[in-house]
């Protein structure tokens, strides 16, 4: 059978081939699987060719199905089972990025009318997405993220931000707030700042914007401006989130996945706990696993160790590119993930499956 066959998505012969391979990819597919499903897919996208120059039509709804059958199988993989199809050719090397770009664009519909000119201000100055927007590209679980975190150097990218957002109708509120001077006031009450440390050591300023309001009074479309401090990267304050699973982010042409064996099963690990703890039960209402330690994560550690010295461009870090070609790269920083497990000052992690810990190569001689 071949793509000619097929007078629409719709058809049945279509929508057997598209089940079919669908089921190659299903979880923990086999090399052998793998290889049926590269193969299937390339003589689909080789079929799409034309055979003369008459057949321009021909060609142009060929690729039509073609990309419909890709984005079904897509639709219903995990971002570690896109990664892999991402590997098996060029060609679909190529696909799979297109699909995530359409995915990022729907998913910043949402917030901004001209995701296009986003993205170029998110260029010019050096702006990254993180926290729940990021992570709900990744995970793909279906839920949908409260608000959009922007993270931008100190300074003039803040304002160009401003002035852009401001064309799509947001307005900044009095909620916005300088870190340093909640600091100041709150040790001039004599009140306990301990909560504010890890927050002014990586943010100068978060800036809220809202665009609407609901029936109950609250914003339809919230936007938080969040400024690192001065000559830091905008990654800097992501080293000092919550927990593991949302240590990620997005640029104009890369995702990136600090922890990604643990974030893309859906767990995480404290790491800084400098808040209240009302995140834990959003993330785990969103079908996540939070624990405390990587003691009870009943595997190793991997790149969670907290004995383990970590920058951000490691090999424990996933980063997937947008765009055919180059992509921005942030300076490397240096980071370990803080936990409850470890015994730094003797190098001995408290995790039985981890060969940091003393008893692990004992278990494995017996």
């Amino acid at each position: 059978m071949v793509l000619s066959d097929m007078a629409h998505v719709g058809d049945p012969n279509f929508v057997r081939l598209r089940d079919e391979v669908a089921r190659l990819f299903q979880s923990n597919p086999t090399a052998e699987k793998l290889e049926r499903a590269r193969r299937a897919l390339e003589a689909i996208h080789e079929s799409s060719i034309p055979f003369n120059s008459y057949s321009g039509q021909y060609h142009q709804a060929a690729n039509l199905v073609f990309r419909n059958l890709l984005d079904h199988i897509l639709d219903n993989c995990s971002f570690r089972d896109i990664v892999t199809v991402s590997q098996l050719s060029r060609s679909l090397r190529v696909q799979t990025r297109k699909y995530l770009n359409r995915q990022l664009v729907k998913l910043l519909k949402r917030y901004v009318s001209d995701v296009g000119a986003f993205f170029e201000v998110m260029k010019k100055t050096g702006g990254i997405i993180s926290g729940s927007t990021a992570l709900a590209l990744i995970d793909r679980g279906g839920w949908k993220s409260r608000d959009l975190d922007l993270y931008v150097p100190e300074g003039q990218p803040r304002d160009e931000f401003l002035v852009h957002l401001a064309r799509e109708g947001y307005d900044v509120t009095g909620e916005s707030y300088d870190v340093g001077q909640i600091v100041r006031d709150k040790l001039r009450m004599g009140e306990d700042v301990r909560q504010y440390a890890q927050l002014s050591a990586c943010v100068t300023r978060v800036t809220k914007l809202h665009k609407g309001t609901g029936p109950s009074g609250y914003p339809f479309y919230i936007i938080d401006l969040i400024e690192s401090k001065s000559d830091a990267p905008p990654i800097l304050p992501i080293l000092y989130f919550n927990a593991t699973h949302v240590m990620n982010w997005i640029t104009h042409d890369s995702i990136v996945i600090l922890y990604p064996s643990l974030t893309l099963n859906r767990v995480g690990v404290e790491h800084y706990l400098w808040d209240q703890q009302c995140w834990r039960i959003k993330y785990t209402e969103r079908g996540f696993s939070i624990e405390n330690t990587t003691e009870k994560l009943k595997l190793r550690c991997g790149s969670a160790c907290p004995l383990l010295h970590r920058t951000t461009v490691d090999a424990g870090t996933l980063t997937f590119a947008l765009v055919d070609g180059p992509i921005t790269i942030p300076s490397p920083i240096k980071w370990q993930t803080r936990g409850v497990n470890a015994h730094p000052e003797r190098g001995i992690c408290k995790n039985p499956q981890c060969p940091r810990n003393p008893s692990f190569e004992l278990r494995r001689s017996v």
